[in-house]
């Protein structure tokens, strides 16, 4: 009777684990560029080795809730990266201003942010669809990305549901409806975040 009791008690755990996984996998999107397109690492791989960089999960297949990360480099240094997520209730924001040796990372300062209590409102604005289906730059039909130094801003958005990545390169310097869409998110995320300055000049 117990042995039968026991085997209940299992057969009901592995049916609600398998039960949840899969439907956590059924609805969730990955959302990213055509990684065949030619760039130094596909959106998916550049996500995975900075992750291991700084010792960070990695967020390509989901959270529990949200998270964002902006990484900003640029021929100047130290390159910076803004992580911002919901996590215990409350939203927890860092800048990390980084040095790296060849593809060592170095050295690391951190700093903390202070958020205003409308932070939570960047969900919504980077659930849109125009967000989510704004391609990479370097998918953009017949862009050409005539900058060579500059400076270069991918965002990583991470829910339960999706993960979205963008990569843009002097967005600022382009008059194009994509990179005006990627310099309007860039300017909503950065009175909260103060994380892009822009440096490369207007287009004549």
């Amino acid at each position: 009777m117990r042995q039968l009791f026991y085997l209940i008690i299992l057969t009901y755990l592995c049916i609600s684990c398998n039960t949840k996984t899969s439907s956590k996998s059924e609805g969730f999107k990955t959302i990213v560029t055509d990684t065949m397109k030619l760039m130094p690492y596909n959106e998916i791989n550049l996500s995975r080795i900075r992750a291991k960089e700084f010792n960070l999960p990695e967020i390509i297949k989901g959270v529990d809730s949200f998270e964002l990360r902006i990484w900003v480099s640029s021929m100047m240094i130290p390159y910076f990266a803004t992580i911002l997520r919901y996590s215990d209730s409350q939203w927890v924001a860092h800048e990390y201003a980084y040095y790296e040796k060849g593809n060592i990372l170095d050295s690391v300062i951190i700093r903390k942010i202070d958020l205003t209590d409308s932070v939570g409102n960047v969900v919504s604005y980077l659930s849109d669809s125009s967000v989510l289906k704004l391609p990479s730059q370097y998918a953009i039909p017949g862009f050409v990305d005539n900058v060579a130094d500059g400076q270069s801003c991918t965002i990583e958005i991470s829910t339960n549901t999706f993960y979205k990545a963008l990569y843009y390169h002097c967005p600022e310097h382009f008059t194009d409806p994509f990179n005006k869409r990627f310099m309007e998110i860039v300017n909503y995320l950065n009175p909260y975040l103060h994380f892009y300055m822009p440096i490369c000049l207007p287009a004549k």
